[in-house]
């Protein structure tokens, strides 16, 4: 079953990398044929004494290290989208006014709260997956004192029970 839910994933992820490889190796040849061009037209210059060899050389550093700053910078834009993404919906769960006061004595309060946690044939699934069942006839007792560990799999529903 995990193997099932990563595969997935796992194929989205080498289509994007051989994506990105194609375009890294693309652009390398690009360089490299921007090399050769500035090699053979600067030898055209120096023979017909237009430039010294240490301009030629000035030209190409230039030239080189000016494209592969643009080159390595073209690689993070995908994560700079995803970052832009992230940070306005963080912002958006930041400034969500809730109507619940966590500091008020306002409410109604139990009257015998000992602790004992218990969850009696629980059914669960989130509102982005409901086809995807988390819970289904759950049955947990937590006595009062007790501390549990629960472990699985990323999106499992460890923290949803809390």
């Amino acid at each position: 079953m995990y193997y099932n839910t990563l595969k997935k994933p796992k194929n989205l992820s080498t289509k994007k990398a051989l994506g990105f490889g194609f375009i890294g190796g693309f652009l390398l040849m690009l360089l490299f044929v921007l090399i050769a061009a500035i090699f053979f037209f600067g030898a055209l210059l120096i023979k017909n004494d237009h430039c010294t060899i240490e301009e030629m050389y000035r030209c190409l550093f230039s030239i080189v290290f000016g494209a592969l700053s643009v080159v390595t910078s073209t690689v993070v834009i995908p994560d700079l989208n995803k970052a832009t993404v992230s940070l306005e919906r963080i912002f958006n769960v930041i400034e969500t006014r809730h109507n619940i006061d966590a500091y008020s004595d306002k409410g109604l309060t139990p009257e015998d709260f000992k602790g004992k946690i218990e969850f009696k044939n629980v059914k669960f699934a989130y509102p982005s997956r409901p086809t995807e069942i988390i819970y289904e006839n759950l049955n947990l007792t937590i006595k009062p004192g007790k501390k549990i560990g629960l472990v699985g799999e990323s999106g499992c529903g460890k923290s949803t029970i809390f």
